[in-house]
């Protein structure tokens, strides 16, 4: 006769068990609600919105490497997460971002609400002066050089992402040198296409800062152009053959520099850039053994 409805066998096969413990559900994605409409747009084919961000929920942490004009690295939308904040020391005296544009990149990259993947490890580099946002191609050169020696070693069999919102003249041979090596070190490099001339007039993205990068026989990583929120090209996004994507470049809020729970909105392709480096950062959270060819 059986007790307690349990066969006594089974009563004993119970003993054996080591531990008990409480059965969790777990997730394979998360859905941020009321996002900000670039991640809110990221997440579907098509318009119209509706209003949430669906993310992987995954266990791997990638790794992704911005080099801008500096981080307000205690921000909330960061989190614990920023784990190198780094500077030229013969350039400038701290991390801190005096000019918004850094920590606007990051938060759309990597911020727990503003950013596309939630949960990536930063890694940043401030390229600029204690008094100017302007940087050269000689220290953006050198950031390129001190992402590949961190990721050869540190995690160096699996992709890194990494996000440059940085324009300037038209690429030369160091740029190219530079951007084969990113790729060789398993490092996806992510650029802005640019946001036109001095007047606003878009250009050919193959001819000004790194946006030649998206087209072969380079395809040494992605341009990224900027849409607003019809989807339409934005007005001052630099177009062309070397334009890998278009993504999401106007009216874009994310952290800001002027207070740790403050958010300020921006235009341009350096806006559009760490949102395609967010959501390839995602796909590397999914697909840890991913191939560059995988991303």
């Amino acid at each position: 006769e059986q007790e307690n409805d349990f066969p006594k066998k089974s009563k004993e096969k119970l003993t054996y068990i080591p531990i008990i413990e409480k059965n969790e559900i777990v997730r394979i994605q998360d859905t941020q609600s009321s996002p900000p409409w670039n991640l809110d747009r990221i997440d579907q084919a098509s318009l119209p919105l509706d209003n949430t961000f669906t993310y992987p929920a995954s266990t791997f942490v990638p790794t992704v490497y911005v080099l801008d004009s500096g981080l307000r690295y205690y921000h909330e939308d960061f989190g614990n997460r920023v784990k190198v904040c780094v500077y030229f020391y013969y350039l400038a005296s701290t991390c801190d971002d005096y000019y918004g544009h850094g920590t606007h990149v990051t938060g759309t990259v990597a911020g727990t609400k503003s950013g596309a993947v939630k949960n990536a490890n930063i890694k940043f580099l401030r390229l600029t002066d204690d008094y100017d946002s302007s940087t050269s191609s000689y220290y953006i050169y050198a950031g390129f050089e001190w992402a590949i020696d961190d990721h050869n070693n540190s995690d160096p069999t699996h992709q890194a992402v990494l996000n440059l919102s940085y324009g300037g003249s038209a690429a030369d041979s160091g740029a190219q040198y530079w951007m084969a090596a990113m790729k060789a070190a398993n490092i996806i490099a992510v650029v802005s296409a640019g946001n036109g001339d001095q007047y606003g007039n878009p250009l050919n993205a193959c001819y000004y800062n790194f946006g030649f990068v998206g087209r072969y026989p380079y395809d040494y990583g992605v341009s990224v152009g900027a849409t607003d929120r019809t989807d339409k090209v934005a007005y001052f996004s630099n177009y062309g053959p070397c334009v890998t994507i278009y993504a999401p470049g106007v009216e874009i809020v994310s952290a800001s520099y002027l207070g740790n729970s403050s958010y300020l909105s921006y235009n341009g392709t350096s806006m559009a850039s760490p949102l395609v480096a967010g959501a390839l950062a995602n796909f590397i959270s999914v697909h840890p053994s991913a191939t560059r060819v995988d991303a």
